[in-house]
């Protein structure tokens, strides 16, 4: 774990607004701030779980993931939550999936198994320009699961809804070739909006995640807008991408740069979805095997693009905008 500036932070009523009220509060200011926030909450809860969708490479399938904790667990005099994973829509099996701690500053450490060492994941006690190594599960093709990391640079502070009150938000980026783009969100009491575990990794290969539902004692407090459900899952024929590649140059796009789709040329129903880092959909291109990107129509950030065909997705990448 590193920091720019170390720094320690304790809860309070008005945790969603303490980034701005360095000093103190106006008896006039501090009633209506206390309306609108809530306690600072804790992450690692046996009460909590999470729906997370992993989007598969290369094909770009989609699959569900339910996250919860579990039984107390004691590691090297260390004490733990057993983290219990299930792939099935009905929650019906679940298997071990490592364990985590939370300390008192807000601090979420994870272990693959009770033999690894552990990695700091979350930390919700940073300020805007502290920096912070963070570790993510990843896993790549079938290849699976591992930790990789990331420097996260907090670039703003503000709330997020969660239920029916407010939590503190942090935006993180990553430096890009000298530039820092926006790329993760952590969320007080939910983690990360790309899901428990996970946090936004740029590799090419690695599969990609989000947060889909986070439901304490059973009721829904968030819901990804866009999906319908808690569980979502895609499938393709078979084989049917195996030829099919992508190539984007120079990526990160800085001015303009070439898309090019190999092994599509006689399938005109062609689309490429960009999504930004919330998983927003924010551009399109339809019915071209080869175009232009220009850095004038996306903002600077990292984006997933999703290429489908009558429909159905048959690759998945991402791209760089400086």
């Amino acid at each position: 774990m590193q920091f720019i500036r170390k720094r320690k932070y304790e809860c309070n009523l008005a945790c969603v607004f303490s980034f701005t009220m360095k000093k103190r509060f106006s008896l006039l200011v501090l009633p209506f701030i206390l309306s609108l926030t809530s306690p600072c909450q804790s992450i690692v809860k046996s009460t909590n779980l999470w729906n997370n969708a992993i989007t598969l490479e290369p094909a770009g399938n989609l699959v569900t993931e339910t996250i919860r904790f579990t039984a107390d667990t004691t590691i090297n005099f260390v004490s733990y939550k057993l983290v219990e994973r299930a792939l099935d829509s009905n929650q019906i099996v679940w298997s071990r999936y490592g364990f985590i701690r939370e300390d008192a500053s807000k601090q979420v450490f994870y272990k693959l198994n009770a033999a690894a060492p552990e990695k700091l994941i979350y930390s919700m006690n940073l300020d805007l320009n502290d920096s912070i190594l963070a570790f993510g599960v990843n896993t790549m093709h079938t290849t699976g699961p591992y930790l990789d990391s990331a420097m996260y640079y907090v670039t703003r502070v503000d709330s997020f809804p969660v239920g029916g009150t407010y939590q503190r938000q942090l935006h993180l980026s990553v430096n890009v070739e000298g530039s820092l783009v926006e790329s993760e969100h952590w969320v007080d009491s939910l983690g990360s909006l790309s899901g428990m575990l996970h946090n936004f990794n740029m590799k090419v290969g690695e599969d990609g995640y989000s947060l889909l539902c986070f439901k304490e004692d059973g009721l829904l407090l968030y819901q990804n807008p866009y999906f319908t459900d808690c569980y979502v899952v895609t499938g393709i024929t078979p084989n049917r991408n195996r030829d099919v590649t992508v190539s984007v140059y120079p990526n990160p796009v800085s001015g303009t740069s070439a898309f090019r789709i190999n092994g599509l040329n006689d399938i005109p129903a062609i689309e490429v979805r960009f999504y930004n880092a919330l998983g927003e959909p924010v551009f399109v291109k339809r019915g071209l095997n080869e175009f232009q990107l220009r850095k004038s129509e996306l903002e600077s950030g990292v984006y997933n693009y999703r290429i489908e065909s009558s429909g159905r997705p048959v690759l998945s990448g991402k791209i760089v905008v400086n």
